[in-house]
């Protein structure tokens, strides 16, 4: 649902997909909350590098590099 209002905004939209569901309380430091934190730290990791790669690009175009 999330996603769809996303589209509806018209917004820049990323949907994850996972193998697991995410959704419903983890108990600190259980291995279901080590891996939902590994997942976390996977999905900014990804985002940072989706922006560093938009803002290179954008860069390159208004200084005129190829």
């Amino acid at each position: 649902m999330t996603f769809e209002r996303c589209l509806f905004l018209r917004l820049h939209c990323y949907k994850l997909q996972t193998e697991k569901d995410l959704a419903g309380e983890k108990v600190y430091m259980s291995q279901d909350f080590i891996n939902m934190m590994w997942r976390n730290r996977g999905i900014i990791r990804q985002s940072f590098s989706i922006a560093s790669q938009l803002l290179d690009s954008s860069l390159k175009q208004l200084i005129g590099d190829s």
